[in-house]
Formats: structure tokens, sequence, C-alpha cells
């Protein structure tokens, strides 16, 4: 890819239009060979650009119909409680969701417990 200091690609293009006019019209003969072969060169460089593009949107594609068509298993799955209690302390429901938060939402070590309901509940 060439880069042209200063000018826009609207500008490389309005340019690059002059010069085909020009060839065109300069040499009419030549210039369709000149043309077919400037095209076979372009489509050449856009087969090998967008190949390997193409086959992997296709494999994409394809691992996403396979991923689709595979059943799912609806009803049989077993989730097990977040929040299993291993002491005999009962806690109400508002105590229980608050644990089903998990370790993100902890208290940090260092500050003081938090008397919840009795001495006992200490958060």
């Amino acid at each position: 890819m060439y880069v042209v200091v200063g000018l826009s690609i609207q500008q490389l293009n309005e340019q690059l239009y002059k010069t085909h006019l020009e060839c065109a019209t300069l040499r009419p003969n030549t210039w369709q060979i000149i043309q077919s072969a400037i095209d076979s060169k372009i489509q050449l460089q856009m087969e090998t650009h967008y190949t390997p593009l193409n086959k992997k949107l296709d494999h994409l594609l394809q691992k996403q119909l396979r991923r689709s068509t595979t059943p799912l298993n609806n009803g049989n799955h077993h989730f097990y409680t977040r929040v299993k209690t291993l002491t005999n302390i009962k806690f109400n429901e508002e105590e229980m969701n608050l644990l089903k938060y998990g370790m993100n939402y902890s208290i940090e070590r260092g500050h003081s417990c938090w008397l919840i309901a009795s001495n006992e509940k200490c958060v």
C-alpha cells in the first residue's frame, strides 16, 4: 500500500480517475490490455485477502449451527443450594438472602462484629 502525504483518499481516487481517463484517450488500443492486467491483479489480491476471512466466517457459522442443533437437557438440572449452614444457628430470610450474594459482599476483617438479632449471631 502506498501512502501519499497530504492527500486524502478522496483526492487520490480523483487523481486515479483522471489518470485513467487520460490513458484511455491517449492509448485506446493498449489501454484495454493494461486495464485487464490491472483488474486481474486486483482480483487476485482481493481473493488472497478475502478467502481466509470467508473460510473463518464459514467455520464460525458451522460451529454456531452445530451448537444450536444440540439438544438441551430441559428440567434435568440439579442445582445445589448456595448457602449451607454447618452450625445450629438459624438465619432469617433476609440474612440468607444476604449470604447468597457470596464472598464479594462479605464484611472485611478488622471491623467490629455487627449484632443482628442476638449476641450469638455475628456477621
